[in-house]
């Protein structure tokens, strides 16, 4: 379900030694960050800072310089120069007075939440004969421990965090360079939090009516629907249940799209390109940075896309070894992450994390709250730096290269290998896969919207995941995150449903 970092980097006391003597924006703002030889060889060492050649990440153009960067100095190729919009004196027609600054790096802070419907055992639907189509959820899905794990979460996260946030983003909306935030809400949380906490959704829309947080789209199942095929009719199906379902709740309809899982190849972009968006996020994995290339820069995709990477080692270290004591970057203060932030002369940093991280997977004792609460005023003490969000990240900064990944080489941000293993790495999960998608044209077929949404709910990757068989850190990550005790318990759950709603559908078929 969720991507994991096998390596762990040390960010450690190399930048905080540096700045006890002095701050990295006192450096910076005399053009010597990363450009002195010292500095850039503890960054390299502190934070896999790479001597990249001064050229354009996609080929051509030289970059600017460190000191070209300052501000207020000239900058050789405009065209790569990071800018910001910011929130000005309204026009008359009611839009922002668009006024650009130059020399920055931008942030996007992403959060993710996503909650499946899990799967009754089999031994409680054996006795079930005829049922209404909407008794078919109830059948299928252990209601029972669904809300049992949605309100302890909610309760450790969900609440806790969205209410600082929204503290967070009230606080620094006046600023000159407010604090900004994306979410990513699967379709199977937003009906939990209905059902279970409508007060999520009331603190969520308060969220959207500041206008400086963002909601992506994605699959309203938080499915592998786009890897059924090529066509992807029931990928752009979900995607569009999901972009309405946000539009009614919080008034907006997502510009940028997060596949399930950041699920990225051509085709994929292709289709989603197709659907009108502006932009995806993925994975910023090591081989299509291969030489000297950065995640921290906005691509596109063959098909013209434009495509936001995630920063995987510096996500993981909110996401994954913040409480781990054994880091040596442990403790982790908003102020040292903020440091190595502006220690970085690229354009953009895309920060990704499962929101449950905050509170539930990493507890509130380690110190995350405080780190969160901490952090936008960290950041607003660099000149250099700014919160943006995904749109205005797609909008605002030139792709300076393309990423191309094959259809038969799709990457995802899960597991060391970050491709489609997690959901598909043996013959179980495969076999789990085909026979749901063969299940397709039936459950379209008898045209009622119970089955349809029971097929589609046994979709969601999270029944795939469970599926696993690895070892080691990943396999260790995947009984983390499975409800069933035991891979062949997840299995027998799986397709005993998926064989028993098929059954039924035939049966409705033949009437």
């Amino acid at each position: 379900m969720r991507g994991v970092a096998g390596d762990a980097r040390i960010h450690g006391g190399c930048v905080a030694r540096q700045q006890e003597e002095r701050s990295l924006h006192q450096v910076r703002a005399r053009g010597e960050a990363v450009g002195h030889p010292h500095l850039a060889e503890e960054l390299r060492g502190a934070r896999h800072v790479r001597e990249r050649p001064r050229v354009d990440p996609g080929g051509g153009r030289a970059l600017p310089s460190p000191a070209q960067r300052v501000r207020g100095c000239p900058d050789p190729a405009p065209a790569l120069s990071v800018c910001l919009l910011r929130e000005r004196p309204r026009t008359a027609s009611g839009g922002p007075v668009r006024q650009w600054s130059r020399a920055l790096t931008l942030i996007t802070l992403f959060f993710f939440a996503h909650q499946p419907d899990r799967l009754k055992p089999y031994e409680a639907r054996r006795s079930q004969s005829r049922l209404a189509p909407e008794e078919l959820y109830g059948h299928y899905f252990d209601e029972k421990l669904n809300r049992e794990v949605f309100e302890k979460v909610a309760s450790k996260c969900y609440y806790p965090a969205t209410t600082l946030i929204r503290d967070l983003v009230r606080e620094f909306a006046s600023h000159e360079k407010p604090f900004r935030v994306a979410y990513g809400l699967s379709g199977t949380l937003i009906d939990q939090m209905e059902r279970w906490g409508p007060g999520l959704v009331g603190l969520f829309r308060d969220l959207a009516e500041t206008g400086l947080v963002e909601f992506t789209g994605e699959t309203y199942y938080h499915s592998l629907a786009s890897l059924f095929d090529a066509e992807r009719v029931e990928f752009q199906e979900q995607a569009r249940m999901h972009a309405e379902r946000i539009h009614s709740l919080f008034g907006v309809r997502p510009a940028v799209f997060r596949n399930t899982e950041c699920l990225f190849n051509n085709g994929i972009a292709a289709t989603v390109q197709h659907m009108g968006y502006e932009g995806i996020i993925t994975e910023g994995v090591d081989w299509l940075m291969a030489g000297w290339r950065s995640p921290d820069f906005v691509y596109q995709a063959p098909c013209g896309l434009k495509v936001l990477l995630r920063n995987y080692r510096l996500s993981d270290d909110l996401g994954y070894r913040f409480s781990n004591r054994d880091w040596e970057g442990w403790p982790l203060r908003a102020e040292t992450f903020a440091g190595w932030l502006a220690a970085n002369t690229d354009m953009h940093v895309l920060i990704a994390l499962d929101y449950e991280a905050l509170g539930e997977h990493i507890w509130a004792d380690s110190g995350i709250f405080e780190f969160l609460r901490h952090l936008p005023g960290e950041v607003e003490k660099h000149a250099q730096l700014a919160f943006t969000t995904p749109t205005e990240a797609v909008r605002t900064l030139p792709p300076v290269g393309t990423v191309s990944v094959d259809d038969y080489a799709t990457i995802s941000w899960a597991d060391r290998e970050r491709d489609t293993s997690a959901w598909l790495g043996n013959e179980m999960q495969q076999f789990a896969l085909e026979e749901l998608k063969r299940m397709e044209p039936v459950m379209k077929a008898v045209g009622d919207p119970h089955y349809l949404d029971c097929w589609r709910r046994m979709l969601t990757s999270d029944h795939l995941y469970y599926l696993a068989t690895k070892s080691l850190s990943d396999g260790d990550v995947h009984k983390y995150f499975s409800a069933y005790g035991s891979v062949f318990e997840g299995f027998v759950r799986l397709h005993t449903a998926a064989l028993d709603l098929l059954h039924r559908a035939q049966r409705q078929l033949e009437r």
